[in-house]
């Protein structure tokens, strides 16, 4: 097992992890990497393919998201190709500032807290790992920049008027 501590500020915002669908490489979302997503796959199979968001990552065949589906979405892919493989565990494991124990392996952590956006992040822990996560939520609607704050924050805001003013 290994261990992921994650706080919150705020707190008691709620943790799930998942194992990203085999790391997307279940195309189909099915729970298998199987025939169905190899048929997926190798419909897009080339270093000459344009994929993005507007052709949905070339169907989900592009697992890395680079732009083409070549071998390092391959590699991901045969990692996980098997009819038995168990795909999509989904884990609701409770409040933020506290520890929980997990298999290794590579997961989806997502903490969600109403009012704020969702924090997400991709991890690989190994066995008997502790992982610690600090994570700082951004209220919805929050700028995505830092504020101007402080004695130097509001000497640069006037040295960049005075700036603005001289070229006028």
């Amino acid at each position: 097992m290994a261990i992921i501590i994650v706080n919150s500020n705020p707190p008691d915002a709620e943790v799930h992890i998942d194992d990203g669908w085999c790391e997307g490489a279940d195309i189909d979302r099915d729970g298998r990497v199987w025939m169905r997503d190899w048929l997926i796959f190798n419909q897009y199979f080339s270093p000459e393919y344009n994929c993005g968001i507007e052709n949905g990552w070339c169907g989900g065949a592009d697992i890395d998201r680079d732009g083409r589906v070549w071998m390092s979405d391959y590699l991901i892919f045969k990692q996980y190709f098997s009819p038995d493989y168990n795909c999509g565990k989904i884990y609701s494991l409770g409040p933020t500032n506290n520890s929980f124990e997990i298999d290794p392996g590579t997961w989806f952590l997502k903490v969600i807290k109403d009012g704020y956006k969702d924090y997400d992040e991709k991890f690989t822990i190994a066995q008997d790992e502790t992982r610690i996560f600090d994570i700082t939520l951004i209220k919805e609607g929050a700028p995505n920049w830092p504020l101007i704050l402080g004695i130097g924050g509001v000497v640069l805001l006037g040295i960049g008027l005075i700036g603005l003013k001289k070229f006028k």
